[in-house]
């Protein structure tokens, strides 16, 4: 997950951007847009 490629999915998921389009399209839960539940 440190990693440059990952690092930049992660910061584009999390950025507000994102949200605003997810939100556009509606139906989908953003509450835990972007946090990391497992790593393996």
């Amino acid at each position: 997950m440190n990693k440059p490629p990952f690092e930049a999915i992660v910061e584009i998921l999390r950025s507000n951007d994102f949200k605003m389009e997810l939100e556009g399209i509606g139906g989908y839960d953003l509450t835990q847009i972007g946090i990391i539940t497992a790593e393996t």
